[in-house]
Parts: structure tokens; C-alpha cells; sequence
């Protein structure tokens, strides 16, 4: 990974920087899979933002992703989380794949 990128996000000293650019990240993230899932040959089909209410709740959440799998008709709610700051940016750039082989 070239590092100008890195650089610009590597643990700043400020941690509302930290946050804004993890945000930032993250809206770039969620188009990614915006467009994977706009692609005829996706799996799934993006069908907007959900908003889920709880009974009682004065109002609801609003999710990043509702998915139709497009061979089963079935349907999930997803939320993406982009924390790239944690750990000061420890898994930002991965080194090691993990997981069965």
C-alpha cells in the first residue's frame, strides 16, 4: 500500500481527526459495496438504507444496508463499521491473512 496513503491516516495526534477520517474511509467503503452489489453478477441486490424501530423507541435507527439475495428472495439488514483507528490504526494496513487456509 503506497505510503502517502498510509501516512494520511497513521494515529494522529488528535483523535477527533482520527474519528473524521475513519468516517471519511468508511463512506468510500460503503460505495464499494454499493457498486458490488449494483453488478449483475452480485449475489445480492441493494435495496436502500433500512430504518428499524423498536417498540417504544421514539425514533428508529437507520442502517447502512438492506440486502435481497437474489436467488432466495431472502432479505438482511446490514450496518458496516469502519474502526480503522483502533488499536492506533494497528489494522489499518493487514499483513497476515487469518482464517481457515
Amino acid at each position: 500500500m503506497g505510503s502517502q496513503f498510509v501516512d494520511l491516516f497513521q494515529a494522529p495526534a488528535d483523535r477527533h481527526r482520527g474519528k473524521f477520517l475513519a468516517r471519511v474511509f468508511g463512506i468510500f467503503s460503503e460505495d464499494i459495496v454499493r457498486l458490488w452489489a449494483a453488478s449483475p453478477g452480485s449475489p445480492y441486490e441493494d435495496l436502500g438504507r433500512p430504518t428499524v424501530c423498536f417498540d417504544g423507541a421514539a425514533k428508529g435507527s437507520t442502517l447502512d444496508f438492506t440486502f435481497r439475495n437474489r436467488a432466495s428472495n431472502k432479505i438482511y439488514v446490514a450496518e458496516m463499521k469502519c474502526e480503522i483507528e483502533y488499536q492506533a490504526f494497528r489494522y489499518f494496513v493487514l499483513n497476515a491473512r487469518s482464517g481457515p487456509s
